[in-house]
C-alpha cells in the first residue's frame, strides 16, 4: 500500500513538472519575437527581481507571457510539492521531511533560472549599448 502511494505521488509530481518545463520552453521559444522591452538599464536589476520574485525580471523586460508562467510555477511548485507531502505525512515521515528539502532547492533553482533568464534577455535585447 505504501509503494502505491509513493508511485502515485512520484507520477503526480514528475508529470506537472515535465508540462511546467515544456511550457515554459514553447512560450520561451515563441515570444522572443514580440516582445518590447520596458526597461533599459543595466540588466542587473531584472536577474535581481526575478530572483526574488520568478517571473518580476520577465515583466521588466516586457515579456508579460514568459512572466506569468514564471510566477506561476513558482507559485504551483510549493503547491504541488505540499499537496504530495500531505498525501505522505502519514505513511512516511522521513519521506515527509525530504520533500520539504527538495522543495527548497527547487525553488531556489527556479529563482536562480528564471534571474539568468532575465537578465540574459536584457542583456541581449533591452540594455543600453
Amino acid at each position: 500500500m505504501n509503494d502505491l502511494i509513493y508511485k502515485e505521488v512520484i507520477v503526480k509530481v514528475l508529470t506537472v513538472a515535465l508540462f511546467a518545463i515544456v511550457f515554459t520552453l514553447g512560450i520561451s521559444i515563441a515570444v522572443y519575437a514580440t516582445v518590447q522591452c520596458r526597461y533599459d538599464g543595466d540588466s542587473l536589476l531584472p536577474g535581481i527581481a526575478s530572483f526574488v520574485l520568478p517571473g518580476a525580471g520577465q515583466f521588466m523586460n516586457g515579456e508579460d507571457t514568459k512572466g506569468f508562467v514564471h510566477m506561476t510555477i513558482a507559485i504551483g511548485l510549493p503547491a504541488i510539492v505540499d499537496i504530495a507531502r500531505r498525501t505522505i505525512r502519514t505513511v512516511n515521515y522521513d519521506m515527509y521531511v525530504t520533500l520539504g528539502y527538495a522543495l527548497g532547492f527547487a525553488y531556489v533553482g527556479w529563482g536562480l533560472y528564471s534571474a539568468l533568464d532575465a537578465s540574459g534577455y536584457c542583456q541581449k535585447y533591452c540594455a543600453i549599448r
